[in-house]
């Protein structure tokens, strides 16, 4: 089992209010960690503090190296409903490196267990989003070995969330039965940091153990570094600058 992931695929800047660090101080923070590339995916326009709509569609005027780092372009999309609807429209989504979408207390409506299924069963189906992101919570359980198999089949990303190891210890089980299950069907992973503040970058400490623990699969882990997600973005004509 690999012990680094060296592509960052959840990560916020100021630009989301209640994270710290600039674009530039990701970068650079990035590089002197060690990192490959970081993904740029603020919360979506749903959420109280997250930036304007505009925001998301200027990204694409970003250079695609900063720092000496290279910077994908991206959003992490709120959950509305059970039909797997999100908060940014797909002309935008379409061109951006790395879309996730995420269920958020507060923002998605309390979904019940299948309502929350289906959610994610439509969502999978969008040609626009690459990752679930942290589905741990147990405020929206849903049916994993389904949803998980499902993945597979349309060839998305799960995530493991370092983040929720630290601070959701609740969905930490729920984080197992997913690697398990993503490990029993062949179904990609995303390890991420899900940083708010530069200095997070890079640890994924809590999350690899558990991974080395279930005998996890390191070709499944689709961002343990540049060329093996960019040969996942290229499978998926995802635009690359």
């Amino acid at each position: 089992m690999i012990d680094r992931i060296l592509v960052e695929t959840h990560c916020h800047t100021l630009a989301s209010a209640h994270a710290f660090s600039t674009v530039a101080e990701m970068a650079t923070y990035a590089k002197k960690m060690g990192l490959e590339a970081i993904a740029i995916t603020d919360h979506a326009p749903d959420m109280d503090d997250a930036p304007h709509i505009w925001h998301f569609s200027c990204e694409v005027f970003w250079p695609h190296i900063m720092e000496d780092m290279r910077v994908f372009s991206g959003a992490e999309l709120n959950i509305r409903d059970a039909s797997g609807s999100v908060d940014i429209e797909d002309d935008i989504l379409a061109k951006l490196n790395v879309v996730i979408a995420s269920a958020h207390q507060g923002v998605t409506p309390d979904l019940n267990f299948e309502e929350m299924t289906e959610s994610y069963l439509s969502i999978i189906k969008n040609p626009h989003i690459d990752i679930l992101g942290h589905s741990g919570t147990p405020h929206f359980s849903f049916d994993i070995e389904k949803v998980v198999k499902a993945a597979a089949k349309e060839d998305k990303i799960f995530e493991i969330n370092n983040h929720t190891f630290g601070f959701r210890k609740p969905s930490i089980g729920n984080c197992i039965k997913i690697a398990e299950a993503a490990k029993k069907f062949g179904t990609k992973i995303a390890v991420s940091t899900d940083a708010h503040i530069c200095y997070e970058l890079g640890d994924c400490s809590l999350v690899l153990p558990m991974l080395k623990e279930i005998d996890f699969p390191e070709e499944l882990i689709v961002n343990r570094t540049l060329a093996s997600f960019e040969s996942y973005q290229r499978e998926h004509n995802t635009p690359i600058k």
